[in-house]
């Protein structure tokens, strides 16, 4: 016994050191990260509940939780599987390779899936190729034909996973998009994942393994129908939303169309109202009249009277002017003829 347990410590024992040395470089990587940017959150709790209330984040919760289901049964329970198949332990470690390495083109290109099908049907996406792994799965008798099975990791591991993440900051604040991210990963690898595993191991003892496999592919071809009919109500009721928005700007738009014509037609009229009394007051309002008084010693007198202005109300304006005419003969003659009858008188 104990040289079986020398060997086996022997054959892992690397294994166990280089992953302790990668997760410590991890959290080295970890601590370097500034957050800064982080608003922190003093009501967690209420925002949290106040979450609850939206369906779609009540979805996303059970969305991870059954994935996590199934990841958790599938990596439990599959290697125990290939291993009654006859499957060397080269051959196991090669199915996570192959797993990790397909979900490396699917994350690279997660933003333009997402925005093509939107998160929910990424994720409806995500539990219909569980269904075809858990299939295939229950259907083959040679290990090596699980490698075809695990390039479907890619999508409902890397995908699916990245896809609820993202979701998640979508449907919260900068203020608790942490808590409802936590709570999505402890749904996924604690309460989803544990439940697989003790779920998945009660059915594999009790009905066999590929009892158990069927089982899971009716679980995730269910889960997958329901996030698609949830998907489709998403989308009707998004668009109603658009709909009901357009029509209430275009009755806004209406609206400020009436108020800007109504105030330009006041303004109109506004600006008439005052031309038709500017000329009315240049018509009436300021009138005047030249007098001219008696010629006396060959100078008139000119006196100009204006009239109280109706505008600016006023005092009257007067002026006067005297201008000298030249005398001509008979002006001579007629003032010679008077002065010899004065001094004939």
């Amino acid at each position: 016994m104990s040289q079986v347990y020398n060997e086996c410590m022997y054959v892992f024992r690397p294994a166990f050191y280089l992953f302790v040395g990668l997760q410590g470089l991890a959290g080295l990587v970890a601590l370097s990260v500034d957050l800064k940017f982080k608003t922190p959150c003093e009501q967690i709790i209420k925002n949290i509940w106040m979450l609850m209330h939206n369906p779609e984040v009540l979805m996303l919760f059970v969305a991870m939780m059954l994935a996590g289901a199934f990841f958790g049964f599938l990596e439990a329970f599959l290697f125990w599987f290939l291993g009654d198949l006859g499957a060397s332990r080269s051959l196991m470690g090669l199915t996570v390779t192959m797993g990790a390495a397909s979900a490396i083109p699917f994350l690279i290109f997660m933003s333009p899936i997402v925005n093509k099908f939107g998160h929910i049907g990424v994720i409806a996406s995500g539990f219909l190729m569980y269904a075809i792994r858990f299939a295939g799965y229950a259907s083959i008798y040679d290990p090596v034909s699980a490698l075809y099975f695990e390039a479907l990791e890619g999508v409902t591991i890397g995908l699916m996973l990245s896809a609820g993440m993202t979701y998640a900051s979508e449907l919260c604040t900068t203020k608790n998009i942490v808590s409802l991210q936590a709570l999505c990963g402890t749904l996924y690898y604690g309460v989803g994942k544990g439940m697989g595993s003790v779920v998945g191991g009660y059915m594999y003892y009790h009905l066999g393994a590929r009892k158990t496999f069927r089982m899971m592919t009716v679980a995730s071809l269910l889960s997958a129908i329901i996030f698609i009919i949830f998907h489709i109500y998403i989308q009707h009721r998004n668009r109603r939303r658009e709909r009901y928005r357009a029509e209430k700007e275009n009755l806004l738009e209406d609206d400020d169309m009436e108020i800007i014509q109504l105030a330009i037609s006041k303004a109109k009229k506004k600006k008439g109202e005052k031309e038709s009394k500017k000329r009315k007051t240049r018509k009436e309002g300021k009138r005047g009249s030249i007098q001219v008084d008696t010629k006396e010693n060959g100078i008139f007198e000119l006196r100009r009277v204006t009239l109280i202005d109706v505008e600016t109300q006023t005092e009257p304006v007067q002026f006067t002017a005297a201008i000298a005419t030249p005398e001509t003969d008979d002006d001579s003659e007629n003032d010679e003829e008077a002065e010899e009858r004065d001094m004939a008188e």
